[in-house]
């Protein structure tokens, strides 16, 4: 049975019941967020795998809103993550992606993926290639909520920032100290992963999968990342982390099932996002710049005012990257 991370309630399991969602594999998400590509992902690769039971899920479209469950004419659902009763069935949480198995729910994308990683193994890779599978899923386990806070914190809460779960994030709601570890966080991560593509390339050459000679779990688990930073956040991936945004060109181009929508439609909300940081933020950025003063308006060579890009290289040496 599916391990929950969510308290499911008396109300919540008769919602499930009421909808028919206690039986197999439901997922709850909506196919652009960058969050949910993740698992979308995972369960069209592992439809493909020999053992793998769920064929056949079922889909339910989460929307970024308050709108109440409704069902189209050809059966397809959808409602909102504010909504009453997706707030009900993610025990409060209300985001997405998640997933129920016969009625047990279980949130967030990292846990999910590694989830079927642990249930559902690719045999058909080497025991070393299915160690690495497993390195690349802690890793990014260890590290997606610090990474996610980032995108929420510099990116995100310029539109979203009035919302549940983005609310304790933004400008003016963390200090100095703060944005420092998580900038450390960020090019920690992204600089294993770029060591990574480093031995894989010289081992043979990128082919825009982590591990060996075609797509696994671990893609799905960090498909989202490099575009991510440099839509939201204007960080400069491919010149900071070159083989890791040439890796994700690559992946990108094989065109993954379950990826189309976030590849087409979520630069759209990134470019939205970026406008509002451009609307709302700018006029406070000075004051910012002028009580870190290590921060200056010059030094930052970004139109986007404090983004990750100039908290990762202009906020000191704290994380022992260099400058350009």
């Amino acid at each position: 049975p599916l391990p929950e991370n969510v308290n499911g309630s008396a109300e919540a399991k008769q919602i499930m019941q009421e909808n028919e969602w206690d039986k197999g594999l439901v997922i709850f998400g909506g196919l652009v967020s960058e969050s949910t590509v993740k698992v979308a992902t995972a369960v069209e690769l592992l439809k493909q795998q020999d053992g793998f039971p769920f064929k056949d899920p079922k889909w339910v479209d989460l929307s970024f809103d308050e709108k109440s469950l409704s069902t189209a004419k050809d059966g397809k659902q959808s409602m909102g993550v504010n909504s009453e009763m997706w707030l009900t069935l993610s025990g409060g949480k209300g985001y997405m992606p998640a997933i129920s198995i016969d009625g047990k729910m279980m949130c967030d994308a990292y846990t999910i993926v590694s989830y079927f990683w642990d249930t559902y193994p690719d045999k058909s890779l080497s025991s070393a290639e299915q160690e690495m599978v497993k390195k690349l899923l802690d890793w990014n386990s260890e590290h997606s909520e610090r990474l996610f806070e980032a995108l929420k914190h510099w990116g995100w809460c310029a539109m979203n920032g009035a919302k549940k779960n983005y609310m304790h994030l933004g400008y003016g709601k963390k200090d100095l100290a703060w944005e420092k570890e998580v900038v450390k966080v960020v090019d920690t991560f992204f600089t294993f992963l770029e060591d990574t593509l480093q031995k894989k390339k010289a081992g043979g050459g990128l082919n825009g999968f982590f591990v060996g000679n075609k797509m696994t779990l671990a893609d799905c688990a960090l498909l989202n990342w490099p575009g991510s930073f440099k839509l939201v956040l204007g960080m400069n991936i491919p010149q900071r982390y070159p083989l890791t945004w040439e890796n994700f060109e690559m992946l990108k181009k094989t065109a993954p099932a379950g990826s189309n929508d976030h590849y087409t439609t979520f630069p759209i909300f990134a470019m939205i996002v970026g406008m509002q940081i451009h609307a709302t933020v700018a006029p406070g950025f000075v004051a910012f710049a002028a009580k870190a003063s290590t921060l200056t308006t010059r030094s930052i060579g970004v139109e986007r005012p404090l983004s990750v890009e100039a908290s990762i290289f202009r906020l000191g040496t704290a994380c022992g990257a260099a400058g350009a």
